[in-house]
């Protein structure tokens, strides 16, 4: 026995050291393949959102100028001797109403003057007729019908006839003189600025008053590239006019844009319209309205848009609208925003299909997230919703929003 032992250790060795040198060179064994498991969708309240054709306004401001300034000036010389009660800063003066008078005694003087010369004139004119019948009757005398000019005094006559023209010229201009000695407002205005004061002496074509036009009063509306893009004007609009909203301190005014400036104001990089006020002289005899007074406004575009409107809240970021596609994943949707009103924001969009527009907070907003729909609903049991809308064709809507939204800021690029 001892004998064979001693046989089969060197054997018994050798595979105690095989086996020992296996394990070393195989390593350490590795763990058990795990399964890879989808995380659960998450709950996702969401909004559905019907297109609808609505009309876009954005919202500018600028302040109330005038097309049409005008100084007075004097067309005669002389010395103011009477001014009229209207005649003050700011006073608001109908066509044609008076403002100061002049005492020009210079030209009454030569009204006068050219009075008693048309009166010479037409006497120098009826002593030639009396001279040119005389002539005719002893030329008849004589036999004859006919005779030279010369001899009917023909020039004569004539030279009277353009005397009497020119002294009733005269006579015109002289009186239209006089009639230009009181100064009176040539259309609807308000006085900016008064240059000549009771007994001060006027040499002609000094000024003597500033008046504004109050019916051509328009106000310059700045407003960015983006929205003139939105607005969407071409050359037909302007020239049936486009509607303005105009307010200021709870008053409201309406506007007519007619005209845009030809090219972008090269330090503000923004674009000009100019709104004429419907009713200048309600704007400045009710409303107190002046020339400089800053206004807020409306400007609604002439076609409708179709657009998307969703709580302001549900923007990501200010620039996506969170949706879930057909698949309940999450799609994030570049979004344009037309304007807001209050808490709802109008967003452009092409695709005349609903949405479902997510509300919730999310624990992940990477595209593509599981999600399981749950429809906003009054009611706190709401059963998840995980059907994917139906696309509808869209209808034109009628609803327009409210006009105390605050609309898209005019520097908006």
């Amino acid at each position: 026995m001892p004998k064979l032992l001693r046989q089969l250790l060197p054997l018994v060795i050798l595979v105690i050291g095989v086996l020992t040198a296996r394990t070393l060179l195989s390593g350490p064994s590795s763990p058990p393949p795990t399964v890879q498991t989808a995380p659960p969708p998450q709950d996702a309240i969401f909004q559905l959102v019907e297109p609808q054709l609505l009309p876009i306004k954005v919202a500018a401001n600028g302040k109330i100028s005038s097309r049409r300034t005008v100084d007075i000036a004097s067309e005669v010389a002389g010395k103011v001797i009477k001014t009229y009660d209207i005649y003050k800063v700011g006073n608001s003066v109908a066509d044609q109403q008076p403002l100061l008078r002049i005492d020009g005694i210079e030209v009454k003087t030569e009204l006068s003057r050219a009075q008693a010369k048309l009166a010479e004139a037409k006497e120098q004119l009826a002593s030639e007729q009396g001279r040119v019948a005389q002539t005719k009757r002893e030329w008849r005398d004589l036999g004859s019908d006919e005779a030279n000019a010369l001899f009917l005094r023909k020039p004569q006559l004539h030279k009277a006839e353009r005397a009497v023209d020119a002294a009733e010229a005269e006579l015109k201009l002289a009186q239209r003189n006089v009639d230009r000695l009181e100064l009176r407002a040539p259309f609807p205005a308000v006085i900016d600025h008064i240059d000549a004061e009771l007994g001060q002496y006027l040499s002609k074509g000094a000024t003597v008053a500033t008046l504004i036009d109050i019916n051509a009063l328009e106000i310059a509306l700045e407003i960015s590239p983006k929205q003139y893009r939105l607005l969407n004007f071409n050359a037909t609009d302007y020239d049936q006019g486009i509607p303005v909203t105009l307010h200021n301190n709870g008053v409201s005014l309406t506007a007519t844009i007619r005209r845009a400036a030809a090219s972008l104001n090269t330090d503000s990089r923004l674009y000009t319209l100019y709104a004429e006020l419907d009713d200048g002289q309600l704007a400045f005899t009710q409303n107190q309205l002046r020339i400089g007074t800053f206004l807020e406004a409306d400007i609604h575009a002439t076609q409708p848009s179709l657009l998307l409107a969703v709580p302001s809240d549900a923007l990501y970021e200010q620039r996506f609208l969170r949706i879930i596609d057909a698949q309940n994943a999450l799609q994030l949707m570049p979004v344009t925003v037309a304007f807001t009103n209050d808490d709802t924001s109008y967003i452009i969009t092409t695709d005349q299909q609903a949405q479902r527009v997510v509300l919730s907070d999310l624990a992940s907003n990477t595209e593509g997230t599981a999600l399981l729909p749950i429809a906003n609903t009054p009611s706190s049991t709401s059963a998840p919703n995980n059907t994917a809308p139906s696309p509808q064709p869209i209808k034109p809507s009628t609803s327009k929003p409210t006009n105390t939204e605050p609309s898209e800021e005019a520097g908006n690029q």
